[in-house]
């Protein structure tokens, strides 16, 4: 028993001495958070399973834990159609107030592609900024969308230019804008992650995201457009007015695009508990009545989402996993009179499955920099703090100093110098070389032990049964 208890206690002397002689380093594709799905940037959704039936491309985005849950072709170029309208309304919140009032013109009117969706807007109608946001959201209107360019930008050209250096802002580098309403037109593209880069951003107008969750909208009437008019939104999962069967609680608001190769695409906002999602299908084919051509009998894009949505809100949950404040790790400086204590910059959620906890994901502190020399500042970027689950990266927060650690000095200036901090660094490679040796030393120990106790085990159970030999023989 003694012989066990000894092994006992020098086996945890090796862990001791094993976190405290050999260094921890990251391995490469660690360093990246771009290897899991934090961030929007992030290449590697956390679902890699394929779950739709027509898209093209897809994405779907928590927005609380920053997380990409399920993305396919996320960055294809594809026609945007009607989602310029949510780059032209947002220039026109920034440039202008919801009560503005915009003269309608027939320079504007003129502009208008033949044809295409319009609400009638009528040459000297007065109509207010906010009207003409519900009108491209809810009616998608093309003459809407001109007036708004005119009025602000005073041409379109202008306007336009606004919206691509808007979109380079944004992060949209995939992105280029050639009209304002979204007719088709050679060059203009956008791409599903664009798309939620655009969406986040329209979702800090409250006019946007307003006009965006309506299903229907009426305009009053007026000297010049004597007539009340109601515009309805083909956005059906935020509507139940024209199809119920596609209508959820859980989305929030949204916009349906569609080209001319009878393509349908659809951005959605959803929310429900603590998660809320941005949701893109992109290019979605429509099932049409065989015996009536022009008869779509489902509208494969709501489909599409629907599916999304239900992996994203039954399987995950919003968990917090790092808080400014907490301090990870308390690291030796040199020439520091004193440790520095690290901790994140802010505070960090992710997403974990709904039946879990924070025990199925591990904690990755991941050293950066090497050895840190000082002086260090509070509030100095040292290393990183990682959230894994398997192989993917699910959160990731910059380390700070939460502490200052100054430079130790016997005699005024005594600074240290570039030859003094080599050598500490050779006194530190001395001491990890140190270890390793006694590690190695401590394993050998270990493993003579372990023999001994074996051959005396073995010697007592020989005593042992020849004394119940000798009994048998009596």
């Amino acid at each position: 028993m003694k012989i066990k208890r000894f092994v006992c206690l020098l086996l945890s002397a090796l862990l001791v001495l094993g976190c405290s002689f050999v260094p921890v380093r990251a391995a490469e594709e660690d360093s990246s958070v771009m290897a899991g799905c934090h961030t929007l940037e992030a290449q590697v959704p956390l679902r890699s399973d394929s779950i739709l039936n027509t898209a093209q491309a897809s994405i779907l985005y928590e927005i609380n834990s920053d997380t990409v849950v399920y993305g396919t072709n996320m960055d294809l170029k594809f026609d945007p159609g009607s989602f310029v309208k949510l780059m032209t309304g947002l220039i026109a919140v920034e440039q202008g107030a919801s009560g503005d009032i915009v003269t309608i013109t027939q320079e504007m009117l003129d502009q208008v592609p033949d044809g295409s969706s319009v609400v009638g807007l009528v040459a000297g109608e007065q109509i207010t900024m906010e009207d003409l946001i519900y009108c491209m959201m809810v009616g998608s209107a093309n003459d809407a969308a001109v007036a708004l360019a005119v009025y602000y930008g005073e041409s379109t050209t202008t306007y336009l230019k606004w919206m691509n250096e808007k979109a380079r802002e944004l992060g949209c580098t995939d992105t280029v804008f050639k009209n304002v309403h979204g007719i088709e037109e050679d060059g203009q593209t956008i791409t599903a992650r664009d798309l939620v880069r655009l969406t986040l951003a329209c979702m800090e107008s409250d006019l946007l995201v307003d006009a965006l969750s309506t299903g229907v909208y009426g305009l009053g009437a007026h000297d010049v457009r004597p007539e009340n008019q109601t515009l309805f939104t083909n956005n059906y999962m935020i509507s139940r007015y024209i199809l119920e069967m596609y209508q959820e609680d859980r989305c929030k608001g949204g916009k349906v695009s569609y080209n001319t190769q009878g393509k349908r695409s659809l951005m959605i906002m959803a929310e429900q508990g603590s998660l809320s999602y941005i949701g893109v299908v992109v290019n979605t084919t429509p099932e049409y009545n065989p015996e009536n051509e022009d008869e779509v009998t489902t509208f494969r894009e709501f489909v599409e989402m629907s599916k999304m949505l239900d992996v994203g809100f039954t399987n995950y949950q919003v968990a917090q996993v790092f808080y400014p404040g907490q301090v990870w790790a308390s690291i030796p400086v040199t020439n520091g009179e004193n440790n520095v204590a690290v901790g994140p910059t802010s505070s960090v959620k992710t997403l974990l499955p709904a039946d879990t906890g924070l025990n199925s994901v591990t904690v990755r502190y991941v050293r950066t920099n090497g050895n840190f020399t000082a002086p260090i500042e509070t509030g100095a970027v040292l290393d990183v703090i990682q959230l894994w689950q398997g192989s993917v990266c699910l959160a990731q927060s910059d380390l700070v100093a939460m502490n200052p650690s100054a430079v130790a000095a016997t005699t005024a200036g005594d600074v240290g110098t570039a030859a003094e901090a080599g050598t500490s660094d050779t006194v530190d490679t001395i001491l990890r070389y140190l270890g390793i040796a006694v590690l190695v030393l401590a394993g050998l120990m270990l493993l003579l032990l372990i023999v001994r106790w074996v051959r005396t085990a073995n010697y007592r159970n020989r005593r042992r049964r020849r004394r119940m030999d000798r009994r048998r023989s009596r």
